[in-house]
């Protein structure tokens, strides 16, 4: 290599150096407070603080919008309402009524000073309700977990998470909406008028819910319900599997399938349809059904019975097979 172009590099180099520790050092400045310490890069772990906050103005609604905090919601036990913050203490949640709904927000720092040579540890939120019967529930977070308690109701409820988990037992009068990225979602003991949930890798789990309708949607997730009391129910998929174990549905029963395999074991339905490409089908009712099938080159057992709910069943290269009640 020439020299010249050795010192050209060399130069080069320098200059790329010299911006970085420039844009370092602005960006340090920026963050000085009135007190002129540095906040840019924390060289020590911040330690989570735990922070109280009592609610002593009326409201009837709660909205909450976070990040990447665990949300949980329960009852009070001492009949005072209250919100507990595990939170950095550079980064603190905002807790607030405004026109009868109570508000929980955390503004983000920017991200150059979330820089640390250590962790801080997971945001989490507890808020405490002395009031168990609400208005409308809006709750929404990317990666925090939510969990909300059997023993509170709303007229309403919408929960939205990206990665975190949602376990929700409480009773919703009107409609109950989930929705998910890859987190799972788990329905325990619900009851509500409408119930629709829609994710997309996260697995859906259903056990003792009560409703009048109930839609759910995923792709590569998997679906299990068990004793489910419905009225109608729709359920679709593309490669994960869906499963029902003492499922009860007084109307329609609408099931859709891609690749993955649908699963009834002991169900009951006035009337059933079932569309797959390459999924099988299979299981038994506990009333006799028509069963009326269609496939190109899967295999068909199913009861013959000439009464009873319609079971109408169409598959591509699914197998069906069916035992008798």
């Amino acid at each position: 290599m020439k020299k010249s172009t050795l010192i050209l590099l060399i130069i080069a180099a320098s200059l790329v150096v010299g911006g970085i520790l420039l844009c370092v050092v602005g960006l340090a400045l920026s963050s000085l407070g009135v007190s002129g310490k540095i906040s840019f890069i924390s060289l020590e772990g911040n330690n989570m603080v735990t922070n109280e906050y009592e609610i002593s103005e009326a409201f009837s609604d709660l909205d909450v919008l976070v990040s990447t905090t665990n949300v949980e919601l329960l009852p009070a036990t001492d009949g005072v309402t209250k919100v507990v913050c595990r939170e950095d203490p550079r980064e603190v949640h905002e807790v607030f009524v405004e026109n009868g709904t109570l508000k929980l927000r955390m503004e983000e720092k920017p991200w150059y000073q979330k820089i640390s040579l250590f962790s801080v540890g997971k945001r989490s939120v507890t808020i405490y309700l002395a009031e168990t019967e609400l208005g409308a529930l809006s709750l929404s977070t990317n990666t925090g977990d939510v969990r909300v308690a059997k023993e509170l109701s709303f007229e309403c409820a919408t929960v939205t998470t990206d990665t975190g988990a949602v376990a929700f037992a409480s009773t919703v009068q009107g409609m109950l909406s989930v929705k998910v990225d890859t987190g799972e979602v788990s329905l325990l003991g619900t009851h509500a008028d409408e119930i629709e949930v829609k994710s997309s890798t996260g697995d859906q789990t259903y056990e003792s819910v009560v409703c009048r309708t109930l839609s759910a949607t995923s792709s590569t997730g998997e679906q299990e319900y068990r004793s489910v009391d419905c009225r109608t129910l729709t359920a679709s998929s593309s490669t994960g599997e869906q499963e029902y174990v003492s499922v009860t549905v007084a109307e329609t029963m609408t099931l859709r399938a891609s690749t993955g395999d649908i699963s009834i074991e002991g169900c009951d339905a006035a009337e059933v349809s079932v569309v797959t490409d390459t999924g099988d089908v299979e299981g038994y009712f506990l009333s006799e059904m028509v069963f009326y099938t269609e496939t190109d080159t899967g295999k068909v057992r199913v009861p013959k019975s000439t009464s009873g709910g319609l079971c109408e069943i169409k598959t591509d290269t699914g197998d069906i097979e069916f035992s008798a009640p």
